[in-house]
């Protein structure tokens, strides 16, 4: 593998994915009003197909969106009810839940995971376990 090839493999010498969610906060206050702090209320999974859009755009790889309802200890009621559903595990995505965590918004929620780090509007730099999301530990 050549060394160019290699560097867009790991995603390096990009501009921080912070830069493209700080960008994309201000769009959407901008464009719908919406401020950063009721993006993951409502907006979460349509600020990750955006987010996972621009990266794609901007030569970044391996770029997943992860929802709560692909965890069993995140996911809503009506996920559970689905049969066919998937669950992963989230030590495929290096997250070990804490011992006392308790899943209190009982809710939806839609991040962005690449390069091994999760990334909501929230979390512009991004953390390596998504338990430490803030919409998890608040």
């Amino acid at each position: 593998m050549s060394i160019k090839n290699f560097n867009r493999f790991v995603n390096e010498n990009q501009t921080p994915i912070s830069n493209y969610i700080n960008n994309l906060k201000g769009e959407y206050l901008e464009e719908y009003g919406i401020d950063a702090c009721d993006i993951n209320k409502s907006e979460c999974h349509n600020f990750a197909e955006s987010l996972e859009s621009i990266l794609s755009e901007n030569g970044y790889m391996n770029i997943e969106i992860l929802t709560t309802d692909l965890f069993i200890d995140t996911t809503t009621e009506f996920a559970k009810e689905d049969e066919d559903e998937i669950f992963f595990t989230p030590l495929e995505y290096g997250s070990v839940k804490p011992k006392t965590f308790k899943w209190l918004k009982n809710g939806y929620h839609a991040w962005v995971y690449v390069n091994g780090k999760h990334y909501d509007s929230d979390t512009p730099n991004g953390v390596g376990n998504f338990y430490k999301l803030p919409i998890f530990t608040t």
